[in-house]
């Protein structure tokens, strides 16, 4: 069940078969034995995992710190940068009022 799983996430079971392929050919022609072999597979394709879910969750965090600018700052500009502006506009003779 597990293997299968993963030959579903990596992209159906003609993936799964070029991997056992391909690890079949590397422990013939090298010598070293398909469990090893395996093994390195599965730690790179944990390691890419890894690298994919961390970048999701850096994007994550940039994504919600845009989504609280475009939401506090307009409001910080119309209450707050705003009327002081304007106070010295109207204090300097540059608006009347």
């Amino acid at each position: 069940p597990l293997a299968s799983r993963a030959c579903e996430q990596r992209g159906g079971a003609g993936s799964c078969c070029w991997i056992d392929f391909g690890a079949r050919h590397v422990a013939a022609r090298g010598g070293a034995g398909l469990e090893s072999v395996l093994l390195g597979i599965a730690y790179e394709m944990r390691r890419e995992h890894r690298s994919r879910v961390e970048v999701a969750a850096r994007t994550a965090g940039v994504k919600a710190v845009i989504a609280l600018a475009l939401c506090f700052l307009p409001g910080f500009f119309a209450l707050g940068v705003i009327p002081i502006v304007a106070s010295l506009a109207a204090s300097t003779g540059f608006l009347p009022g």
